[in-house]
């Protein structure tokens, strides 16, 4: 469909990044442009989205990802991508939503909940950061006893084991730093033992 929009040969003056990146944008966009009316592309849109984000151009990126999702409404990672794109201009509110719509699509997607806890602390929302860090954890810790399980089933008992400290260091960190800022040091330093545990008492999750 698009193969007549490149050229045989690439232009000889690609010898920068920036270079390199303004030619593959100006290549999406003539396939956009390709196009018109209910025929448009989604993919196109995504890869535009994606190419805006990498040179800073929120506001362009924010409109190529609700562009596709007009046609792709339950792509999950999609509204994750339009979240931390609209997170990036300060629109924590509006990330916050999309980062809902694709946890209501894909309730196990660890990056959107993890994603929803940064939007919440540049709230001053820490309560409910430090919710999501713990079920962002939690989903983790489910997911290497799964491995565990079936490395044993595959090894046999004492084969494939995975250690707590699997789980996500930065989601740690950013739990961590909502205990501070909620005044609970006991819980802050339970973040550097990874014992999810100690928090049972004081979150649901």
């Amino acid at each position: 469909r698009y193969q007549a929009l490149v050229p045989e040969t690439a232009p000889e003056s690609m010898g920068s990044s920036d270079t390199r990146k303004a030619y593959v944008q100006d290549l999406f966009i003539k396939a956009a442009r390709m196009s018109p009316g209910q025929d448009w592309d989604p993919d196109v849109q995504i890869a535009l989205g994606v190419l805006f984000n990498i040179s800073s151009e929120y506001d362009k990126a924010v409109d190529c990802f609700k562009a596709a999702l007009t046609k792709r409404p339950d792509d999950y990672i999609l509204w994750n991508r339009l979240g931390a794109t609209q997170a990036h201009v300060g629109n924590n509110g509006e990330a916050t939503a999309a980062y809902f719509r694709a946890l209501e699509l894909h309730p196990s997607f660890i990056r959107a909940r993890y994603n929803m806890s940064l939007a919440s602390t540049n709230m001053g929302q820490h309560r409910e950061a430090a919710e999501n860090c713990l079920i962002a954890l939690s989903l983790q810790q489910r997911e290497m006893q799964a491995m565990d399980g079936r490395g044993k089933a595959a090894q046999g008992d004492g084969a494939g084991m995975v250690a707590a400290s699997g789980m996500s260091t930065t989601i740690w960190n950013a739990l961590q730093l909502s205990m501070y800022m909620m005044g609970e040091p006991k819980l802050a330093e339970a973040c550097e033992k990874q014992d999810l545990d100690a928090f049972r008492d004081k979150f649901d999750f």
